[in-house]
């Protein structure tokens, strides 16, 4: 048995697909009975997907030459290199792990669709590129032999959105890694100090600075709290578009709060855990996700949690953190201020963050993932599955 996959976003561990992916594989590896072969284009180094790959495991990690271009690149990358690939292997299964499946595939195909952001909000789809690539994936898509996703609620949208039948649809979640746990918090307190030249107990929100994220809402409600711990803000916006990316410290100048809001822009993924473990607050606003694996890490580290109630996040945090709703700046001012005056509150939240976090793992992913994959073959051709 060979199974192929996709591995276009191993060299990027900090975004989503690139973080499911690598741990995916990690997991996988042990778990399925047969050879697995990793697609990567040429233009990318293969370190990325050998350091994803588990001791011993029978993986292959396969260059694709790709045209010069990034769009043109990663379009024939998906919809000419990974089929010719996959025929000329003889793949029994073929798993592209996000929203860039081909049109036709040779065997057997599993996408795996974190959310339909591209189809949801009007801003991802502006460009003329992009509306043609989000309709291609669509249609791609749809003709999967198998749709996996991350959260009930990611289902939902890719049912409403893509018409498909229910039973082609299946959830599998995400989980934070095992690095996420609570630290030592003398061992924190010093790294903070030496690291960043924080005290532990700020108030904290890591992750992208989109406007789907919402963090200027985070900034406007923080700013009506008098004597609150400063509002610390890691993450890199990924261009100077105004349209996608608000600038927030002229929305903290705005309000007044530009003296108790620092950016710390880019953080190295070693020092996560770290930044989650010194929280005394871990603030997250975002109106749309998928699964939303940040306040998921943070709750795993034992940071307490205020999350939105928008889309997936509630499926995410459980009972584990209370919820307000992303576009109630008072409301989110109000659960501010309750939470950062109540020690009792935040200890029972330091407490709960650890445990809900548990019963995500990303063993248990890759063992669900391969049952799909394994259910998926003896429906499509009950010789294949004995082959």
């Amino acid at each position: 048995m060979r199974l192929g996959l996709s591995g276009h976003f191993l060299d990027q561990p900090t975004t989503g697909s690139g973080q499911y992916l690598a741990n995916l594989l990690r997991e996988l590896t042990p778990r399925w009975g047969g050879e697995i072969v990793v697609f990567v284009p040429t233009s990318r180094s293969t370190t990325a997907a050998a350091s994803a790959l588990a001791p011993g495991s029978r993986v292959r990690v396969v260059p694709l030459a790709t045209p010069p271009g990034a769009r043109l690149g990663k379009l024939w990358f998906e919809q000419v290199g990974i089929p010719w690939a996959a025929r000329r292997l003889r793949l029994n299964l073929l798993h592209i792990p996000y929203l860039g499946p081909p049109l036709a595939a040779p065997c057997p195909l599993v996408v795996t669709v974190h959310d339909v952001m591209p189809l949801v909000l009007p801003e991802l789809r502006a460009a003329p590129h992009a509306r043609v690539y989000a309709a291609l994936a669509a249609a791609a898509a749809r003709r999967a032999d198998l749709v996996l996703t991350v959260s009930y609620y990611a289902r939902s949208d890719i049912l409403r959105r893509l018409g498909l039948p229910p039973e082609r649809v299946q959830t599998i979640y995400e989980a934070a890694e095992e690095r996420f746990r609570p630290l030592p918090p003398d061992e924190v307190r010093h790294a903070l100090h030496q690291r960043y030249r924080l005290e532990p107990g700020y108030v904290y929100y890591m992750g992208g600075l989109d406007r789907r994220k919402n963090v200027d809402t985070l900034i406007r409600a923080y700013a009506r709290l008098e004597g609150a711990p400063p509002l610390v803000i890691a993450g890199q916006a990924r261009s100077g578009n105004r349209a996608h990316f608000p600038d927030l410290p002229a929305v903290a100048r705005e309000v007044g709060a530009a003296e108790r809001v620092r950016f710390l822009g880019w953080v190295s993924e070693e020092d996560k855990p770290l930044l989650y473990n010194g929280a005394g607050l871990f603030v997250f606003p975002s109106r749309y996700e998928g699964f939303g694996l940040t306040p998921l890490e943070a709750l795993a580290c034992g940071a307490p949690v205020l999350c939105s109630s928008a889309t997936s996040l509630p499926e995410v945090v459980g009972g584990a953190a209370p919820l307000f709703d992303p576009d109630d700046t008072d409301g989110l001012a109000r659960l501010l201020a309750q939470t950062l005056s109540d020690s009792a509150l935040r200890a029972r939240l330091r407490e709960a963050g650890p445990a809900w976090a548990r019963r995500f793992s990303w063993a248990r992913t890759a063992t669900e993932t391969v049952a799909a994959y394994y259910d998926l073959l003896f429906d499509h051709d009950e010789e294949t599955f004995r082959a």
